[in-house]
């Protein structure tokens, strides 16, 4: 337990990033909630400002129209005015009486500190807050919720880590918000059947260094802090997705609970196998919480690579660098991909802001990162040669190689495939993600983009870009190195659990449960604790071709020392292939270096991998020309700054472009380069989101690209399961349009 809380512990001094100021006061959010005691009494008695006098919108008419034009408004009215409803507070009452009357334990808070912390995810979609949070920890406690919810037309929003990027867990039409946070056991682990058992609240971090003893390791990586419940939600994937896939192959079945309150215990049956009627294990996945709330769920595991290299190489053009992708994937290199990372010029600029390391990456070409996978050294170096052979073909500029065994901690993998105890309820762990509150003081940070990475003229003084909100900047800029060793941390690491992916995103109201006491962390109090993680993890020297010898002989490292010791080396080669890594990962809190004080305004499309090259470099155009536009126009809006990272193995691709959300000019212009590159990538064959999801922010789009047909199906199903259309509204189906009774 010791060793477990100090791990916390860094990952948490890693999380210096924050979307508002907390004091510490409020990080202790347990105490302030409720259990529906005098102060939840009293508030409800007191009249809410109302939201709207507009009916509930019934899902029984026909779908709104799809708009993919036009000036772009505040995200709040984007539902028509009918298409709002208010939850009178008489009604709220009455509902939250009988549903604490029926489960006495079940912890309710209407605070206002924790009405506001559940109104917004880490996107720039505009937050609004609940009515009600309640903080169920088991499925009959939330299918009592849902039951009366149901009954009296409140709407409900399922919520564990707030990571999410569409909007999905802002409660648009208030309601209550069900906070699965507390909902975070591992309840059983099945080494044997490389399966396991967990509820939403557990985070894939957590799990991953759970699981590590077993030699076993769960696939999907999205971004830090996620929760398994949002990530079934969104069907995220992340960087395995290219060897392992997403979370629909991912889950093997689910625990749901459905409006009415019914719980269907399990979607499928556990065997590898199973033709059982409907897959309504795939119906739930990537649902965004419209159809019901997952309780549990039984995940997919796999084995820790044995040995794992990364290969850098670096390009002048994308398009080279997709090509290079293309063919390291096709029939003929035969190469066993881990992962397939692709940065531009801007993005790594903005990594190269975010840290404090010595080892800068070359920020003048696309960087282009393969993660390989074999059982040997030989395997890692024979598939090192393949890529290079390949982006040699493609104008390759630089290419470097680091390689590695992983160390899967105290048992073999031999040892772990035999285990089949399935872990006693008292040995289970609680193991909820640990999340910081950051003070983001004022940032000093004075450094730009170099000229010929903005694509376009010099931006104009920062007091013509619009308002600055140092309540929204992150810290980018004091990102702690993730392979600062916790308090406990042996010589030699499992990277299984350790994928640079350690900044935690647990919002504030969530750090209140958690074992460690959590506090206000300054931005000028971080250079000690960065400092000292620096010195750990000395700089690091790319070398051509380092690696270690499978059967324990090492090479000698090209090293200004000759006294450099084979575990030295070892340790060295693990941090360069984990610090390649993490530059990819946390290149979206990176870009906030780019504009401090601005949002993150990030597309998701993906396409097939053919076409991969034709849209990147239509895309790089369009931004191009969308800033000789603004420069012409006399500087009225600064450059658009939107570095690219990409998942390029699976021809997904995220701009993010920095905007400031008061600027109404600045918001339809990205409204407009975004609605271009959807429709670039729905007529290249592609999706307009390949791992976010739909939420609130793309439902422009799901007509256009699945068609009219397909998008009534859901409808249909979504009023065969939730008729009172409570569960999670406003997300995925475009709105109703509603007639007055």
């Amino acid at each position: 337990m010791a060793s477990t809380r100090a791990a916390s512990f860094w990952r948490l001094v890693g999380s210096l990033w924050s979307r508002r100021l907390v004091v510490a006061s409020s990080l202790v959010g347990v105490s302030a909630a409720v259990t529906y005691t005098a102060s939840a009494k009293e508030f409800l008695q007191t009249e809410r400002t109302p939201r709207s006098s507009a009916k509930p919108p019934s899902t029984g008419q026909s779908l709104g129209a799809l708009h993919t034009t036009g000036t772009t408004p505040r995200l709040s009215e984007t539902a028509p005015e009918s298409a709002r409803w208010r939850v009178q507070p008489e009604t709220l009452r009455r509902a939250l009486e009988l549903i604490q009357r029926e489960q006495p334990q079940l912890e309710v808070s209407l605070e206002p500190s924790h009405l506001d912390s559940h109104a917004r995810d880490v996107s720039f979609h505009e937050p609004h807050s609940p009515d009600a949070v309640i903080y169920p920890r088991s499925a009959e406690e939330v299918a009592t919720v849902l039951r009366y919810a149901t009954e009296f037309r409140i709407p409900v929003v399922p919520y564990a880590a707030a990571t999410s990027l569409e909007g999905h867990v802002v409660p648009r039409y208030g309601g209550i918000t069900v906070d699965c946070s507390r909902m975070d056991r591992i309840l059983v682990v099945r080494p044997a059947d490389m399966d396991c058992d967990v509820e939403p609240g557990v985070g894939w971090e957590a799990l991953n260094e759970h699981l590590r003893k077993y030699g076993l390791f769960f696939a999907p990586d999205p971004g830090p802090g996620a929760c398994i419940g949002g990530m079934v939600g969104t069907s995220c994937s992340g960087t395995n997705a290219a060897r392992y896939g997403t979370m629909r192959e991912n889950v093997l079945s689910l625990e749901v609970v459905l409006p009415s309150g019914a719980i269907i215990r399990q979607t499928r049956a556990r065997a590898r196998k199973s033709s059982a009627g409907y897959d309504l294990t795939r119906l739930f996945v990537g649902a965004e919480g419209t159809l019901g709330i997952v309780t549990k769920a039984t995940l997919r595991l796999r084995p820790i690579p044995a040995y794992k290299g990364v290969v850098k190489c670096t390009f002048d053009r994308l398009e080279d660098a997709a090509a290079t992708v293309q063919e390291v994937l096709g029939p003929t290199a035969a190469v066993s991909i881990g992962r397939c990372e692709l940065l531009d010029r801007l993005a790594v600029h903005a990594v190269n802001l975010s840290t404090n390391h010595e080892l800068r990456l070359d920020e003048s070409r696309h960087l282009l990162l393969f993660e390989l996978v074999g059982e040997s050294l030989d395997v890692i170096r024979e598939q090192a040669s393949r890529v290079r052979s390949c982006a040699e073909q493609h104008h390759l500029h630089e290419w470097r190689m680091a390689a590695a065994p992983h160390v899967i901690g105290p048992q073999s993998s031999t040892e772990a495939s035999s285990i089949r105890d399935e872990t006693s309820p008292e040995e289970r762990p609680n193991l909820r993600q640990l999340g910081a509150s950051i003070h983001p003081s004022p940032t000093e940070v004075s450094k730009s983009a170099p000229e010929d990475l903005l694509r376009a003229s010099a931006e104009p003084e920062p007091s013509s870009r619009g308002p600055t909100f140092p309540e929204t900047r992150r810290t980018a800029g004091a990102l702690v190195s993730s392979t600062a060793p916790s308090l406990e941390q042996p010589t030699n690491r499992d990277s299984s659990s350790f994928t640079g992916d350690d900044i935690s995103t647990k919002r504030s109201s969530h750090t209140a449960h958690n074992s460690i006491d959590a506090g206000v962390i300054e931005r000028g109090a971080t250079s000690a604790v960065m400092a000292a993680a620096d010195e750990a993890n000395a700089a690091l020297e790319l070398k051509h071709s380092l690696a270690i010898q499978g059967n324990g002989a090492r090479e000698a490292p090209q090293t200004s020392s000759s006294s450099t010791t084979a575990n030295e080396t070892e340790q060295r080669l693990w941090q360069e292939r984990e610090e390649l890594w993490r530059a990819r990962k946390v290149a979206y809190w990176a870009a906030y270096e780019l504009r401090p004080g601005a949002e993150i305004w990030t597309t998701d499309v993906a396409v097939p991998l053919s076409k991969l090259a034709d849209v990147l470099g239509q895309t790089q155009e369009d931004i191009e020309q969308t800033n000789r536009v603004a420069k012409e126009r006399g500087g009225q809006m600064p450059a658009l700054l939107a570095p690219l990272v990409a998942h390029a193995a699976d021809g997904n691709f995220h701009l993010l472009m920095l905007v400031d959300p008061h600027h109404p000019a600045e918001m339809e212009r990205a409204q407009q380069v975004n609605d271009r590159l959807v429709r670039r990538a729905i007529a290249a064959g592609g999706t307009c989101t390949g791992e976010h999801g739909i939420g609130e922010g793309k439902r422009r789009y799901l007509v256009a690209e699945l068609g009219p047909e397909a998008v009534a199906l859901m409808q249909r199903i979504k009023e065969a399961i939730d008729p009172a259309g409570v569960m999670n509204p406003g997300k995925v189906l475009p709105d109703p349009v509603v007639h007055e009774a």
